[in-house]
């Protein structure tokens, strides 16, 4: 009965803590990805201001 216990214990707490490095790997690419998608745009945003100095009219 104890060993059995502690073997659930075990394997509880293991899935407790895989399920956290998951979650915090799956956060961390969020991350990433949303930063990409901000820093694109913010780029195509440059770009076009860029774009519209060389052309003469400014926006």
């Amino acid at each position: 009965m104890i060993v059995s216990r502690l073997s659930v214990l075990h394997v509880a707490h293991a899935v407790m803590t895989h399920a956290a490095v998951i979650a915090q790997a799956a956060t961390a690419a969020i991350i990433v990805v949303v930063g990409v998608i901000v820093i694109d745009a913010i780029g195509a945003t440059i770009a076009t201001r860029i774009g519209n100095i060389e052309k003469g009219t400014l926006q």
